[in-house]
């Protein structure tokens, strides 16, 4: 039985699904500029807790799914609950919007945004209590202007870009809030001093405790199917499930690209350009890796804006995913070159959790893992310049040569990282390339080889039927 409309509508942000109902035909890139309040938060030692139960196995992974189920769902019902919406999930980190048209709502958006958080951390410690986990989520509150753009398009598929000084206050606010703390700016907090009451700390107003408005979920919007299929990951569009099952976790060997893209207000020129130059690469930057039969998808933290592309996915590996991740990378230079974008890309290999999580309010489809965080670190230490890991030059050194640079140290890591300069384009003669050979199958092969002589010297022939990944 294929996926149902209300678990495909739930890949998509509101924001995106209204705009979508509401664009021309078909969609051309948009900005709009408002007044809004921000909820950015993120799950205090994170990384490490996925860690621990990846490398339990398959009982690990299953009852890890079942806890990225819950605060996914936890996070829904607190957002949407108080009438926001999670227009970008990265990681472990929420980035929430509450548009607002005039100071009155503002306000009210800016109470709604405390309630949604405080919602939250109420939800993580009935988590923590059913799956005997010390999960904290911290948040950072803001107001003040935001912009929305719509990017991309390649193919239909379009991508929600927010940024503006409220979304650098919250990042801030978030930074300086403590495990299990909800911190509004100030100017968010002079915006419902009467309806909440906290500890004062230098960012801002640590929150403990605040009248807040009863839960409304508003109807969501609704988009046709042939639209949806556009914009939610190919893995999850290939699954068939019943209606009542949950995709649980999966670890994957992937190959990662990642590379950061200005803020809107930090491109030069009049707004028209800065939308223009932003779009441009997203959209080429959709081209490049949907052409490579990857997966691309623009994501917000608190380090920016940045471009995600993954090869290796369910339904979708291929056996040279590493060196498809090097020709996106070596297409793409050039274009960030053309618009004169100082950015770095990082380029990884290696196992990562994968999965569909959440509830019909909203889902995930999210990559976690050290190859994602080191792809985001080699992204932040190149500068105009790409730069791989050992296993990505391991995986490619039979089609593309290689220059060791000095390794690095990042942080989560307490061991030297060997990085290289990839000499894209510059493949290998033929006869300088060896086959690999198989790892573990010799009793399938030995069977293989058996039926083939047996064939040959005259035998009843046999019908063997090959499952698996591309590349095994």
């Amino acid at each position: 039985m294929s996926l149902s409309t209300a678990a495909l509508e739930s890949h998509l942000c509101t924001t995106l699904k209204a705009w979508l109902c509401s664009a021309h035909s078909p969609p051309q890139t948009d900005c709009t500029t408002c007044q809004a309040a921000i909820l950015y938060s993120d799950i205090a030692g994170f990384t490490p807790f996925v860690d621990s139960y990846a490398k339990t196995g398959k009982d690990g992974l299953d009852q890890l799914g079942r806890i990225l189920n819950d605060v996914i769902s936890a996070y829904a019902e607190g957002v949407y609950g108080q009438g926001g919406d999670i227009v970008s999930i990265a990681g472990d980190a929420f980035l929430c919007i509450w548009p607002a048209s005039s100071n009155l709502e503002l306000k009210d958006a800016v109470l709604k945004a405390t309630a949604a958080g405080w919602t939250i951390q109420e939800r993580m410690k009935k988590l923590n209590l059913q799956h005997r986990t010390n999960l904290l989520s911290r948040a950072g509150v803001a107001v003040g202007e935001a912009e929305i753009a719509f990017v991309g398009g390649h193919h239909g598929r379009w991508d929600v870009l927010v940024s503006g000084p409220a979304l650098t206050d919250a990042f801030a606010a978030e930074h300086g809030a403590a495990p299990g703390e909800i911190l509004l700016t100030k100017s968010a907090f002079e915006q419902v001093r009467q309806s909440v009451w906290g500890i004062e700390k230098p960012l801002g107003m640590a929150v403990v405790g605040l009248d807040a408005p009863p839960p409304l979920i508003q109807p969501l919007p609704r988009i046709p199917r042939d639209v949806l299929m556009r914009h939610v990951p190919p893995a999850v569009k290939d699954i068939q499930m019943d209606l009542d099952m949950n995709w649980l976790a999966e670890a994957r060997r992937l190959s990662v690209v990642m590379t950061k893209i200005p803020a809107l207000r930090d491109i030069p020129g009049p707004a028209d350009v800065r939308l223009m130059t932003v779009d441009e690469i997203s959209r080429r930057f959709q081209e490049i890796v949907i052409g490579l039969e990857g997966y691309a998808r623009l994501e917000c933290d608190e380090k920016g804006t940045h471009l995600l592309a993954l090869w290796g996915l369910q339904g979708h590996a291929h056996e040279n995913d590493a060196v498809r991740a090097l020709e996106a990378a070596h297409a793409l230079s050039p274009a960030l070159r053309n618009l004169q974008l100082d950015s770095g890309i990082g380029i990884t290999t290696g196992h990562a959790l994968c999965g569909a999580f959440g509830s019909d309010l909203r889902r995930h489809f999210m990559f976690h893992g050290n190859v994602i965080n080191l792809a985001s670190r080699l992204m932040m230490h190149a500068s105009n310049q790409t730069t791989c890991d050992k296993p990505t030059m391991q995986s490619a050194a039979q089609r593309h040569a290689f220059r060791p640079l000095d390794p690095i140290r990042v942080k989560g890591r307490e061991d030297w990282i060997p990085i290289y300069l990839p000499g894209l384009g510059t493949r290998l003669p033929q006869d300088r390339m060896q086959a690999s050979g198989s790892i573990g199958r010799d009793p399938e092969f030995n069977e293989l080889t058996g039926a083939w002589d047996s064939v040959r010297d005259g035998g009843v022939g046999r019908l063997f039927l090959l499952e698996a990944d591309a590349g095994l």
